[in-house]
Order: C-alpha cells, then sequence, then structure tokens
C-alpha cells in the first residue's frame, strides 16, 4: 500500500493505509467486530488486493457464521499473496468450523510449508488432528506452538482438552490451570476444569467452575448445562431446573437444555409441562454445531421423540448419533474388536478354572465392607445401588476404578489373568488394605460401602480372591431393554461395541458366556436381581437384596427416590422417582427396526418378566 495515499477514517480523520490496517488489527483484536470490519473495507475501496485486509474480512465473516463470504475474501487473499501462510491459514479455520477436518489439515500443511514459524496455525492444525483422533500428532503440533509462545493461553487449553479426551486427568488438570494463570477471565477454561472435576466426582469444584465460567461469560450456555446436570445428579432438582431455563434464556434453540429442563420437571411430577418441553425440543434444529455437539443433539432429540412416543422418528435420531460416534471412534483407532473381546474371556475362564474356587477364596482378607454391583450397563446397577444407599449403614460410593486398577498392578500393561497366580495371601492382603483405604476416604464411618462399576463383571474372579467376604449383586435386565437402552444412552467415555447393534449382540454374548462360567467356579456366591423383579415386586426384591448383604431392613430402603446423594450415572435422574415401570418391555416399539438383533441376540430368550424373581445360582 503507497504510504502517502492517506484513508479517511470518520472521528479520526486521515491517515497512512499502514496505521489504519494497524487499528483494524487492533479492533479486531479486541473483539470490535464491527470496527475492524468498517476499516478493513477502507483500505479493500482503495487497495482491493491489499492481502491483510482480505484475511481479516474472512475470518470476520467466518466469526460471524458467513463461511461462504468468508471463502470468498480468503481465497482473495490467497491469489494477492500466494508466499503468505495468511490466507491458507484462515481459510483452514474455516474448514475447521465446517468440521471438515480433512480439508483444514492440507490447509494448514500449506500454510507451514510457506511459514513454519505460525503458532497459531499450529494450534489450529492441533485441534483439526485432534477431531480426527489423531492425538499425538496434535500434541506435537500444540507443544511447537508452546515452544514458540510460552503464555500461549488457547494452545494451552487445547492441549489440556486432548489430554482430558486422552485420559490423561492430571496432565489436563495441569494444562487448564496454566491457561488460567495466563488467562484469568477465559471462561471456556473454567467450564472445561469444571468438567474435569466432575469426571473425578469432585462435584462441588465442578459447581464452582461452572459458576466462575458463567460470572466471566453471563452468556456461557455449556457452561449453564453442565451446571444443570451436576445440579440434578446431586439432588438439587429446583436448581437444575433454574439453571435448564438460563440456558434456554441464553440459547432458545439448545436442544439439550429443554429436554433435560423437560426430564427435571417430570421426576418432580409436572407432567404437562415436561411434555410442552418434549414438544419445544422436538421443533428445534440448531446450525452449524460442532461433530460433538451434533452427536449430543441427536441423542437428545431420540429421547425426546421416545418420551413423545414417536417411535420411528426416535430410532431415526438415535441411529445417526450412534454412526456419527461410531464414525469419531474409529478415526481415533477405538473399535470394537470381536476376537480380543472373545480371547479376553477365553484367558479369563482359563485362569479361574472350576476346580480352583476353594484356592482362590482361601488367599484374601476376611473383610466384608464392600459390595459390589455389577452387570451390563443399563441393567438396574444404578437402582440397585440407590436402594442399597438409602440404608444408614451404606454407602453408595458410584462407579469406582479401583478395582481395575487392582488388576492393572498385577502386570502393568499386560494382561492381569495371566499373572494372576503372582497372587499370594501377602499380596492379596496388600491390595485389599490399600482398596478398603481408597474406599474409606469415600465413607469413613459406613459399615458397608457399594462399588458400582458394571463392568466389574469381568473381575469376579479377583474379588473373591481379594475379598472372599465381599458381597456381589449380578444385575440383569431382559436384554432386549438392555440393549435399547444402551443404544439410546449418549455415554461420556469411549465405549465401542455399544453404537454397532451386531457388536452390541456380540458382546453380550461374550458377557453372558462369562457369567455363566462365574456360577460354576463361585456357586452361590452371587446374588442375581432381576430388574422387573424389582419394578414388579418392588418390596419383596428390595427386602431380598438387603438380606442378601446381611443387613436388617429399613423402610428407608422402599423410598430410595428421597435419598439424598450424588449419583453420577446416566440414571441420575430416574433414581429421583419412585418405582415406574416404562422401561419393561420398551423393546417392543422398536422390534421392526431390531427384529434381527433380536433374534442375533438369543430367539428362544424367554421374557424375564414372566419368571422374574432374585436367585441365587
Amino acid at each position: 500500500m503507497p504510504a502517502a495515499q492517506a484513508i479517511h477514517v470518520p472521528g479520526v480523520g486521515a491517515l497512512a493505509p499502514a496505521d489504519v490496517l494497524a487499528r483494524a488489527m487492533q479492533a479486531h483484536e479486541r473483539g470490535d467486530l464491527d470496527t475492524a470490519d468498517s476499516l478493513a473495507s477502507r483500505i479493500l475501496s482503495r487497495f482491493p488486493n491489499q492481502a491483510e485486509s482480505l484475511y481479516l474480512r474472512g475470518i470476520i465473516a467466518h466469526q460471524r457464521g458467513k463461511p461462504a463470504s468468508a471463502e470468498k475474501y480468503l481465497r482473495r487473499a490467497i491469489k494477492a499473496a500466494p508466499k503468505s501462510p495468511m490466507g491458507h491459514g484462515g481459510l483452514g479455520i474455516v474448514r475447521l468450523g465446517q468440521g471438515r477436518l480433512q480439508d483444514a489439515v492440507v490447509l494448514f500443511e500449506q500454510a507451514l510449508s510457506i511459514s513454519p514459524g505460525q503458532p497459531h496455525i499450529h494450534n489450529n492444525f492441533g485441534l483439526a488432528l485432534s477431531g480426527l483422533g489423531k492425538f499425538a500428532e496434535a500434541a506435537l503440533h500444540y507443544d511447537e506452538a508452546l515452544r514458540m509462545v510460552p503464555n500461549y493461553a488457547d494452545a494451552w487449553l487445547n492441549l489440556g482438552k486432548l489430554r482430558q479426551d486422552e485420559g490423561r486427568l492430571p496432565d489436563a488438570s495441569r494444562c487448564y490451570v496454566r491457561a488460567l494463570k495466563i488467562a484469568p477471565n477465559m471462561a471456556e477454561a473454567h467450564n472445561n476444569l469444571g468438567n474435569l472435576h466432575h469426571r473425578t466426582g469432585q462435584v462441588n469444584d465442578a459447581l464452582a467452575a461452572y459458576a466462575r465460567a458463567v460470572e466471566e461469560n453471563p452468556g456461557y450456555a455449556e457452561a449453564l448445562f453442565n451446571k444443570a446436570v451436576v445440579q440434578a445428579e446431586i439432588g438439587q432438582i429446583s436448581d437444575a431446573i433454574n439453571s435448564y431455563r438460563a440456558v434456554i434464556e441464553a440459547e432458545p434453540d439448545h436442544v439439550e437444555a429443554m429436554c433435560g429442563l423437560g426430564e427435571a420437571l417430570e421426576t418432580v411430577g409436572q407432567e404437562a409441562e415436561a411434555i410442552e418441553c418434549y414438544h419445544s425440543a422436538a421443533r428445534m434444529r440448531p446450525r452449524h454445531l460442532h461433530e460433538e455437539r451434533e452427536e449430543r443433539l441427536h441423542y437428545t432429540l431420540g429421547r425426546t421423540f421416545d418420551r413423545l412416543k414417536d417411535y420411528d422418528r426416535a430410532f431415526a435420531e438415535i441411529k445417526i448419533a450412534n454412526e456419527l460416534r461410531l464414525e469419531a471412534l474409529r478415526r481415533s483407532g477405538q473399535i470394537y474388536n470381536r476376537s480380543a473381546q472373545e480371547q479376553l474371556v477365553d484367558g479369563i475362564i482359563a485362569a479361574f478354572p472350576v476346580e480352583s474356587a476353594k484356592h482362590w477364596t482361601a488367599l484374601g482378607l476376611a473383610d466384608n465392607t464392600p459390595i459390589f454391583v455389577l452387570g451390563m450397563p443399563r441393567s438396574g446397577t444404578t437402582l440397585a445401588e440407590q436402594i442399597l444407599a438409602s440404608h444408614p449403614q451404606v454407602h453408595g460410593a458410584g462407579e469406582l476404578m479401583e478395582f481395575p486398577r487392582i488388576g492393572q498392578r498385577l502386570t502393568g500393561d499386560g494382561n492381569w489373568w495371566e499373572e494372576v497366580d503372582r497372587l499370594d495371601s501377602s499380596l492379596a492382603a496388600t491390595l485389599a488394605n490399600d482398596y478398603l483405604a481408597a474406599l474409606r476416604k469415600k465413607a469413613p464411618t459406613a459399615q458397608r460401602i457399594v462399588d458400582k462399576l458394571p463392568t466389574n463383571f469381568l473381575l469376579i474372579g479377583l474379588i473373591r480372591a481379594i475379598f472372599p467376604n465381599a458381597t456381589i449383586v449380578h444385575m440383569r435386565r431382559d436384554r432386549r431393554d438392555n440393549c435399547i437402552s444402551n443404544y439410546f444412552q449418549n455415554f461420556s467415555d469411549a465405549v465401542p461395541h455399544i453404537h454397532d447393534l451386531a457388536d452390541f449382540a456380540h458382546y453380550y454374548h461374550q458377557y453372558d458366556r462369562l457369567m455363566e462360567h462365574w456360577n460354576a467356579v463361585f456357586p452361590a456366591e452371587i446374588f442375581h436381581l432381576d430388574y422387573e423383579w424389582i419394578v414388579r415386586e418392588q418390596e419383596a426384591a428390595s427386602r431380598a437384596l438387603i438380606d442378601w448383604c446381611g443387613l436388617d431392613w429399613d423402610d428407608r430402603c422402599l423410598d430410595f427416590h428421597k435419598t439424598n446423594r450424588t449419583v453420577q450415572t446416566t440414571s441420575y435422574l430416574q433414581v429421583r422417582r419412585p418405582i415406574y415401570d416404562e422401561s419393561i418391555g420398551r423393546w417392543r416399539h422398536y422390534e421392526q427396526h431390531l427384529g434381527q438383533l433380536f433374534h442375533a441376540l438369543d430367539a428362544d430368550y424367554v421374557e424375564v418378566v414372566s419368571v422374574a424373581r432374585g436367585s441365587i445360582e
């Protein structure tokens, strides 16, 4: 731009073009998009091919949700300055926002091939690679951005999210804390730290983090929504209702909040208003969603149409949600391996032959503090735990990862069942005491403590070897209803076998096969409790459960929905309501879509509601 050709800026006067561009960049940096766009437009009216101004107008159009206009300006920027990384990098940002991640990767590669020393492009490159499940490559780009600019708060934030997705929670926490030291007012970092606290069971810290996020950004719908979910989990239903309403005020087409509000209202008996919320949610169609949010939207709409008894539309939405989730898992290499699952079950069965029961139960501690509630997810494990936790001598600790970690301690990264012969009385006692210490941190004075991790069914042999007197409760449910409930559920953690129905059938058969083996190895030591029995004969089933745990009956176990405790599972609202039977036989609504799957599960399966009883097998 010739410096002599001044540009008139209203309220300021004539400025050199470079000064106008500097003002435009500064306005954009402070978030004043109108001023930045106006100044860039003035430059382009005089110098139509000025690359920085074309780039700036393209980025502003992207920020305003105008991808076509953004692309037009950025392509002009590339043509005007082909040796500059700006245009390629800016168009990569547009592709990133559109979810066209592979296209974004190509553009970021082109930008960095022109000029590798671009921290912002490295950061955005990391975002694209993270979305493709290429976590290791993404981390390299975040690290490179941080090497160039150690106080790059956005890069610390994004690296924290990546580490959280990888399950490296302490590393994620350190990244978020570092981002907040640099930018204490970064609402997204507070929100993400709240998600981390929520995931690790620190619900009060989570609520505080969400509150700080909303304080920094009062219209931050995602933080308000996360706050509402936690409030519902800890039984603060009225507060959750208010938070859901605040989300909808901030973002009127927030489908998940509208559905959540309906579920919360249904929980407190406001059925008519709940139905209105479901109808409102069904009419909403927000646009330009991030992939993760789009998945959540389809899961929510599926649940909404299910509640409205529009079962065909419900299944269509859930099918889309599961296909999106499955594709994301495949990109990150998290696929269900049927052969590996069969080998896992074969290995566990071989490690615990039927005749070995006396050997294993002679090793561990006689302590009977733990109560293990296990089974398939969505089989009623949360309901059983809530009934138990309503007893004054029992604490429900939720889904603990302590016992799977015991398996890891036996072998490190290997297969624990291949090294289980290393377990002797001394090691069993050490592992038992360490586990009890972890339980006692949850409830120092409770007589009994419930560990409700469904997948502990894989570890029953190890449980028996370390705690021969522990109580084991195996929840069962009509497998067809169990299938539907899992397929409709938006699990927060990766569960690859849930999203492909044929994979689910395969996984279920492997679970069935292992449970049959445990029954043979430890006869009369596992209490098998049918979900349908609890629903049909609540008091009889509840009394049998309490009796099996060696506890005296307490009437509070019948009013389990009044028990005030945190429930961090997908059933957190269901257990706030009295017993209801809508979930029994739910599979019939979807039989036309899932008949082949039900046949794969077992065509000869006898419907458990006709014979539902607790039993010792």
